[in-house]
This record gives C-alpha cells, sequence and structure tokens, in this order.
C-alpha cells in the first residue's frame, strides 16, 4: 500500500472506504478487513490525502445511515473531525460528477 501514496499524492486522489463490505462481512474475515482499512486510513491521513466513507451498497435496504458511517470512521480510528470530513468529502466528490 505504501508504494501507490506517493503516485496518490502527485495525482491528487482519494481513498474511498467502502463501509458496506465492512458491514456485511462476518467473523476473523471482518477482524482482518477492519485491521486493513485502519492501516490505509492512517496512512492517508498522515500524508493529507483525502479519506471518503461510502455505504455502496448492493439494495436499498442495506444503505448505512450517516450515523452508522461515522461509528464506523470511529472504529478506524478516525477523529470525530476526520469522521465528518470523510462524509463530507464524499457528497463533494460525488457532486463533481
Amino acid at each position: 500500500m505504501r508504494k501507490y501514496v506517493k503516485d496518490m499524492v502527485d495525482y491528487g486522489t482519494s481513498f474511498v472506504i467502502d463501509a458496506s463490505t465492512i458491514e456485511n462481512a462476518y467473523g476473523t474475515y471482518r477482524a482482518l478487513l477492519m485491521g486493513k482499512f485502519r492501516e490505509c486510513t492512517e496512512i492517508m491521513l498522515g500524508k493529507n490525502i483525502t479519506v471518503c466513507i461510502a455505504s455502496l451498497a448492493k439494495s436499498e435496504i442495506e444503505v448505512l445511515a450517516p450515523e452508522q458511517l461515522m461509528a464506523i470512521c470511529g472504529a478506524l480510528g478516525m477523529g470525530r473531525s476526520d469522521a465528518r470530513r470523510a462524509l463530507s468529502e464524499n457528497r463533494s466528490i460525488i457532486s463533481k460528477q
């Protein structure tokens, strides 16, 4: 992951976390997934790369509420201000498209 960080900084890309992937995972796989996302989030925030969180659900029933997304951000080691920024950056990226 670290070898791609320089390219992400150079090209101004964002790191998007798919919260529905975490939500739909169970057991040991969920713990491993959370650990990987947490490591990536720490690296990205340390290098001032935009981090976004989204509920990329397969159906309307699986869509996560903003409060659930904030809780996942907290579990990934993000502070409250970073979590709010992750949600707001998500909106700004969607509006640009």
